[in-house]
Formats: structure tokens, C-alpha cells, sequence
């Protein structure tokens, strides 16, 4: 394991500052990863078809415990169901409540797909930047062989050639795993979506019927 850390430091401090930068553009990028990973699986966890259920159940039964507890969650579904439940105890018509739903889901929905497109920029920022670090690589080599005495120019060109692969290598290593989380939460986004648009036509439907 030390070989390996040790290796990398080499690796790292070869590349040259570009390695920082591309570094810094990959850190922001998981800390996006981590906060999405929380809000889609954690706060997002009953975002579906049941939560309206157990909502339409407790509406039904008058069960303000239950109303209290939907009240509570943060997530986009639950707002939204709540905000529903206490137009219709109020006595709001559903043309009333259906306009007070689409409302709020102008604030609640896009919550779904915040941020993720810092993923695909980060992405791109950081194949940009390794392109960048091999640019800087190659000026560096060329310019040893131009200005530098024939016992110089080997460990010049050497110095150059390892900023120019080493900080490709960095920002694709960086771009990789931006762009597969940045597919795999726009996927469970769009998931997400569907189960809020299902679970609330649902909940409208019960509120309709019981009116």
C-alpha cells in the first residue's frame, strides 16, 4: 500500500500544478456526488406511488398524526402531498388545489436535478485541464532543446514529457467517474420525476372522487 502512495506522490508532483487544479475540479465534483447520492437515496428514499397512498389513507381517516409525520419529510413528493392535503381540509376546490400543486412544483421539482450539471462541466473541465497540463508538457520539452546545453536537454525533455502524460492521465482519471455519476443520477433523476408526477396524478385522482 505504501509502494503505491509513494508512486502516486510521484506521479502527482511530476505532473505539475495542473495536477492541483484538475485535482480540485475532481473534489468539487464528488462533493456534488456525495450531497445528490444523500437527496436522491436518503430524503428521496419513499418517493413513490405508496407515500400517496399512505397520504390519500390518512386524509381519508382524518389522521392528523400521519398528516404531521408527511408534514415533517423534506423530499419534493412529500411537500407537494402536503401542501395538497392541506388545501383540501381547508375545502379548496380541485381546480384550486391542482393549481397550488403545480405552483409548488415549480420550486420542488427541479430540487430532483439540481446540481447534476456541474458533473458533466466538471467532466469537461477536467479533460480540458489535462489538455491543457499536456500543452504546458509539450512547450516545456521543446523549449529544453532549444535553450538548454546537450547534457541538460534529456532530464528537460524528460521533466516535460512527464507534465504532459501525467496531467492527461489525471484529467481523464478526474473525468471518468464525473461522467458515470453524472449519467447514474440523471438516470435515478428521471426515476424520480416519474414516481413524483405518478404519486401526485394519484393523489389528485383519490381528492377528486372523495370532493
Amino acid at each position: 500500500m505504501g509502494k503505491y502512495i509513494s508512486d502516486f506522490a510521484v506521479f502527482f508532483k511530476e505532473g505539475g500544478d495542473f495536477m492541483w487544479i484538475i485535482s480540485f475540479v475532481f473534489a468539487f465534483a464528488m462533493a456534488i456526488v456525495i450531497e445528490r447520492l444523500i437527496f436522491m437515496y436518503v430524503i428521496c428514499k419513499n418517493a413513490n406511488a405508496k407515500t400517496a397512498l399512505l397520504a390519500a389513507t390518512a386524509l381519508e381517516k382524518n389522521d392528523d398524526t400521519a398528516l404531521n409525520k408527511l408534514n415533517e419529510k423534506k423530499d419534493p413528493l412529500s411537500i407537494l402531498l402536503s401542501g395538497a392535503a392541506a388545501k383540501f381540509k381547508k375545502g379548496a376546490s380541485i381546480a384550486e388545489i391542482r393549481g397550488s400543486v403545480e405552483e409548488d412544483a415549480i420550486l420542488q421539482i427541479p430540487r430532483v436535478y439540481a446540481k447534476l450539471n456541474y458533473l458533466s462541466f466538471a467532466a469537461n473541465a477536467a479533460t480540458l485541464l489535462g489538455l491543457l497540463g499536456t500543452i504546458q508538457g509539450l512547450q516545456m520539452s521543446f523549449a529544453s532543446l532549444a535553450s538548454l546545453e546537450a547534457a541538460e536537454k534529456a532530464a528537460a525533455l524528460s521533466r516535460g514529457i512527464s507534465v504532459a502524460m501525467n496531467t492527461t492521465a489525471m484529467g481523464l482519471v478526474a473525468a471518468v467517474p464525473c461522467m458515470f455519476f453524472y449519467t447514474f443520477l440523471s438516470n435515478k433523476k428521471q426515476k424520480l420525476i416519474n414516481n413524483i408526477d405518478d404519486a401526485m396524478a394519484r393523489f389528485l385522482n383519490f381528492l377528486e372522487n372523495a370532493k
